[in-house]
């Protein structure tokens, strides 16, 4: 017999930060490109590569707190959303 969904989070085995891999061909291309722009600002800035290293650092940070922040965001309005189709005159569903 499998797990539950709740097992699974609660034991650490799902990770949806590392599971979500985008799918669509843009992402990828653009990847690509961001990529090979860093490797040429390396070769030219041989002296400042760290500072463009930290840079490349503090906007993968940003970019993993905006995740976060939809994730969290989305799983909430979700529950909104279960709340309302179960219990329609509830006052929390309706609080945003």
């Amino acid at each position: 017999m499998s797990k539950s969904i709740l097992k699974q989070l609660y034991d650490g085995e799902i990770y949806p930060a590392e599971n979500i891999l985008p799918k669509c061909e843009e992402y990828g291309k653009t990847e690509q490109e961001i990529s090979g722009i860093m490797e040429q600002l390396k070769n030219k800035l041989s002296e400042d590569q760290s500072l463009l290293e930290r840079l490349g650092f503090l906007e993968n940070e940003m970019s993993t707190i905006y995740s976060f922040e939809s994730f969290s965001y989305g799983f909430q309005l979700a529950m909104m959303l279960m709340i309302e189709t179960f219990h329609p005159d509830n006052e929390l569903a309706k609080s945003e």
